[in-house]
């Protein structure tokens, strides 16, 4: 069996007197790709701020590992909500990307290295930005912003990438592109991906649960997953 990377265990969180989610129980393994669908206002994009930790579970736990040991900074990538971006900040794609190289201990810009240069230039490549390489963030496109924020979660080479929505203003064409490119690192790197296309999630994730405050696995899609 697969290394286990994150466990969550009967996780609890409200904004206020009724629960929104309630009873959350997952384990995320190297390898997995987890798709998590359900309604707007169903829990999503809290669950994947409980995994990055910027929310804390008001009642159970939620443990990552490393090495089959307990680790309280977990190797995270993050691409968060097209609308959570902030298109007026004055950056360029490359320096967007740099900053996926930030440690707690470097100032809001990273040192770096010859090798972390060959590496920014590597993605940027990947993601087909070269051509955007120094254009500030504000000029770029909604599908070439995207492109931007995925490349700023990978540069790093996380060992769990999370993704809320990550397909929003993307066209087909690129849909596909970005689900090939999915692919190919998910081989190196676990993905929880955030969508509402439950018919695109089903083709591609090996696992896929339903948030309705509490979490459902979809093992059926001759039935519909509920949303």
């Amino acid at each position: 069996m697969s290394e286990k990377l994150v466990e969550i265990s009967g996780v609890h969180f409200s904004y206020g007197p009724s629960p929104l989610l309630a009873d959350i129980n997952l384990t995320i393994r190297e390898g997995d790709f987890v798709g998590v669908v359900g309604a707007n206002g169903s829990g999503k994009t809290t669950l994947v701020k409980l995994l990055l930790g910027h929310l804390l579970p008001q009642k159970g736990t939620i443990r990552h590992y490393c090495d089959g040991k307990p680790v309280a900074a977990p190797q995270i990538g993050y691409l968060p909500q097209y609308a959570a971006v902030d298109k007026s900040f004055p950056l360029s794609v490359r320096e967007v990307v740099e900053t996926g190289l930030l440690s707690p201990r470097t100032m809001w810009r990273p040192f770096l290295s010859s090798g972390d240069r060959r590496r920014v230039d590597a993605i940027i490549e990947q993601m087909g930005l070269s051509a955007l390489s120094d254009k500030a963030i504000g000029s770029l496109s909604g599908g070439e912003l995207q492109k931007t924020i995925l490349a700023r979660a990978i540069v790093s080479s996380p060992r769990l990438l999370l993704l809320d929505e990550p397909d929003t203003y993307l066209d087909s064409c690129s849909q596909e592109n970005l689900y090939d490119f999915l692919k190919k690192i998910n081989k190196n790197c676990a993905i929880v991906l955030v969508s509402h296309d439950v018919s695109a999630v089903s083709e591609r994730c090996n696992l896929v649960v339903s948030v309705n405050r509490t979490l459902q696995t979809c093992s059926d899609f001759s039935k519909k997953c509920p949303l």
